[in-house]
Parts: C-alpha cells; sequence; structure tokens
C-alpha cells in the first residue's frame, strides 16, 4: 500500500493537486482512519493517465532546471535522469522513494509509462550513487 505523502514526494506533486484528483476521479484510493491509501494498481493506473503524465513531465523539467540554474552548490552535486524497462514500475517507485528518505537534501521525480520508468534524482553524487548501487545490489 502507499499513502498520499509518498505520492507527493514521487510526482512533486501537492497534496492539493492529488486531492484534487482523487475528487475528479482520475487517482483512486481508499481513505481509512484519515489517511489516503492506494494499491500498486491504482497507483500504476494513476501514472498511466495523460492529465497525470503531463503535470509530472513538468515537474521533471523543473528538478533539471532548478539543478542547471543553481550555480552556489557548496559540495559536489549530480542530477541523473534514470530510464529504465520495468516490469513492475510500483516496486521501483517504493524503492526510490524509501532510498531518497533516508538522504538528506535530495529531490526525486518518477514517471512511468507502459514501456519504462524515469527517475530523476538531484543531490549529493555520493547518495546518488548509492542508491544505484543498493538497487543494483537488491535487484540484480
Amino acid at each position: 500500500m502507499y499513502t498520499l505523502k509518498q505520492l507527493t514526494q514521487s510526482t512533486r506533486l501537492s497534496d492539493r493537486t492529488l486531492r484534487n484528483y482523487l475528487d475528479a476521479g482520475i487517482l483512486h484510493g481508499r481513505k481509512e482512519n484519515g489517511i489516503w491509501t492506494f494499491t500498486p494498481q491504482q497507483v500504476s493506473d494513476f501514472f498511466q493517465n495523460e492529465t497525470v503524465r503531463s503535470a509530472i513531465q513538468a515537474k521533471n523539467k523543473s528538478i533539471v532546471n532548478d539543478f542547471w540554474n543553481d550555480t552556489h552548490k557548496k559540495t559536489n552535486s549530480a542530477c541523473m535522469i534514470w530510464d529504465m524497462p520495468e516490469e513492475d514500475p510500483v516496486r521501483l517507485m517504493h524503492f526510490i522513494c524509501d532510498a531518497v528518505n533516508r538522504k538528506e537534501g535530495m529531490t526525486m521525480s518518477f514517471e512511468s509509462r507502459q514501456d519504462k520508468s524515469r527517475i530523476i534524482l538531484s543531490g549529493s553524487e555520493a547518495d546518488i550513487f548509492e542508491i544505484l548501487t543498493e538497487y543494483h545490489r537488491q535487484f540484480p
């Protein structure tokens, strides 16, 4: 199960935007004890919606743009666009969200299409390298 907080983190769409998608019937989930939860299938269906895809792509561009325009970085930084064919994009999103949550100062976005997933990570080069290494260790 996934929460609204995980979806806001992985898409960079605001809580309000996601709630508007819920109201419009674009995002489906269940509210229990005041917390919205979503099944992997509901998340996958949400990512396939063209309106959602366009909104996420705009957020993706902003990550790269913000990285490019920040000329005052104090440490080595990296911005990586990672495209990969993934049979289970929700599993990949869950892995990336968990990995980024353990890091300070990282930005991420996740986009899924039927044939691939796109992840954008921005942060310290060491943290990005560590996430890639951990992914390949867990999913050879």
